[in-house]
């Protein structure tokens, strides 16, 4: 399917590039983007264009109203990426082990109907912290943002699961706040893994991706890469599917939440 844009005279010059760009990130996985560019500087009258643009513009219309009815839409992030390292012990990096997990999260969120995600990076990529917030406002539809961690500490006995939020001013009512999604998702690490519990946690404006975010959001300390025993963990694809796991169900419970709120 194609989805039609118009662009003309003045219009074209000055938002040409912005509606080519919203309406690829909100439909980039449903259709393809045809431009179609008219000379005049008056927009068309419908009747005026040709009876088979109008059918693909009606189309899609129709598959926008549908994704944003139907589908759940979870913003996954992993943690730091290309120079930006996060926690190191020894050779062994946070961001390696944040990208494991968070894409064995999509994988299992993928395979689930009714929902749909995006990932902040799927590669070792650096994103910046301005990156990481036009990502976790850039959807519309977006239910909610999920960003996995793992955490650090200068004392190397501290282990355990944290899992931080902040309820910020949201643009809309989306059923369930940061701190319940937060402590849904936190009850479901601790009964897989088995960690430490260090609860949920404002940390104010202490995360910036958090503090401004306008939809529900958390992100999880899954672990500690500065404890030994945990990392070794942490390694571990049987430690990476467990968290994926239970930040899954927590998802999966976090939409029963949100739909019974409707």
């Amino acid at each position: 399917m194609k989805i039609s844009i118009i662009a003309v005279g003045k219009i074209k010059e000055k938002y040409f590039i912005d509606a080519v760009s919203e309406y690829k990130k909100r439909l980039q996985a449903y259709a393809e983007i045809e431009i179609i560019e008219v000379a005049d500087e008056k927009i068309p009258d419908k009747a005026s264009l040709k009876e088979e643009e109008l059918i693909k513009r009606k189309e899609g219309d129709k598959l926008l109203q549908k994704i944003k009815k139907n589908d759940f839409v979870v913003l996954l992030d992993a943690g730091h990426g290309g120079s930006d390292p996060g926690s190191c012990n020894g050779t062994e990096y946070e961001k390696v082990y944040n990208l494991k997990m968070m894409l064995k999260l999509k994988e299992l969120l993928d395979n689930t109907d009714g929902i749909k995600t995006y990932a902040s990076r799927t590669t070792d990529v650096f994103i910046d912290r301005q990156g990481r917030l036009d990502f976790a406002t850039g959807y519309e539809n977006a239910n909610i943002y999920v960003s996995i961690h793992n955490n650090s500490s200068s004392n190397k006995k501290y282990d355990g699961t944290l899992v931080m939020f902040h309820d910020g001013d949201y643009d809309k009512d989306y059923g369930i706040t940061s701190k319940e999604l937060a402590q849904i998702v936190s009850d479901e690490l601790i009964d897989e893994l088995g960690t430490r519990n260090w609860g949920i946690r404002d940390p104010k404006d202490q995360v910036w991706v958090l503090y401004y975010s306008t939809l529900p959001s958390i992100m999880c300390e899954v672990a500690y890469m500065s404890n030994d025993e945990e990392l070794e963990r942490i390694k571990s694809e049987e430690f990476q599917e467990a968290a994926a796991r239970a930040i899954y169900n927590g998802i999966l419970k976090a939409k029963e939440q949100i739909e019974k709120n409707k």
